[in-house]
């Protein structure tokens, strides 16, 4: 009797502890971790994004999408399809020339009730100024430094590089999701170019959703000799104008001798 008894519990104990795990299963938000590029992608950013990936799996229900050989707007379209087609909640969105850490998709997910969040990034060419903008009251859209202190910043138009989209939130805009648009200036009429970022970050804006920079999520930018970070960023102007008065200076075109180069004694 005791035996069997005991047999009974364990029984119960395994079909409930199991049942649990199911339906943990089941609740793990579906995340299409997409990524494009135009030819290959750098063999350390892949294992840079797998290791990551790795530690994503027990928390979503990973779909992993990817897309060469096309434009940026295109491949994301795409991408945003097949994530569709999945059943996906969530779109994220990771170029194949950036660096991130386990945390990333973490930290993003707790504002997953919003339209649209990055994380922080710098283009990879001097300045390495911040991919942020904000639009004011006339229209023009200004480039903004943000302070890196941790904090959710609203903005106008956040980078496209390491970004969560809310997918129910994004049905129900105008197909295609991501488009490059020319189309006149509001302040000078000329013509000008709107990328997929800006002109996605409007149709939210204009759907009285918010578009989101979270600070806590500092991308690194993979150039042709170095890794741009929000946090080394400064170091990197000082560093490439130090570089370029030396080389001012040991060209004879800057300095007490400027213009003297060539001059026999």
């Amino acid at each position: 009797m005791f035996r069997r008894d005991i047999g009974r519990y364990l029984s119960l104990t395994f079909f409930k502890e199991t049942k649990m795990v199911e339906n943990e299963k089941e609740r793990k938000p579906k995340v299409a971790f997409a990524s494009h590029a135009f030819e290959n992608i750098d063999f350390d950013v892949h294992l840079n994004h797998m290791y990551a990936a790795a530690h994503w799996t027990l928390m979503y229900e990973l779909f992993f999408l990817g897309k060469k050989g096309l434009q940026a707007a295109d491949a994301r379209n795409l991408l945003a399809d097949l994530a569709i087609a999945q059943g996906c909640e969530y779109l994220f969105i990771l170029d194949a020339d950036h660096l991130i850490t386990s945390n990333t998709l973490p930290l993003l997910m707790e504002s997953k009730q919003e339209a649209m969040v990055s994380g922080l990034i710098c283009k990879r060419q001097y300045p390495y100024p911040q991919v942020v903008w904000l639009k004011s009251l006339d229209g023009k859209y200004i480039t903004v430094e943000l302070p890196m202190d941790g904090t959710l910043a609203e903005v106008g138009v956040c980078p496209f590089g390491c970004t969560l989209i809310n997918i129910a939130k994004l049905k129900k805009l105008q197909k295609p999701y991501f488009r490059d648009t020319c189309k006149p200036s509001t302040i000078t009429g000329e013509l000008k170019n709107f990328r997929s970022d800006i002109n996605l970050s409007e149709a939210f804006r204009e759907a009285g959703e918010k578009v989101w920079v979270d600070q806590r999520v500092l991308v690194g930018h993979l150039g042709s000799k170095k890794v741009v970070y929000p946090q080394n960023a400064e170091y990197l102007r000082a560093s490439d104008q130090i570089f370029e008065k030396m080389t001012l200076l040991r060209e004879g075109m800057s300095g007490d001798h400027a213009g003297l180069s060539g001059v026999t004694k």
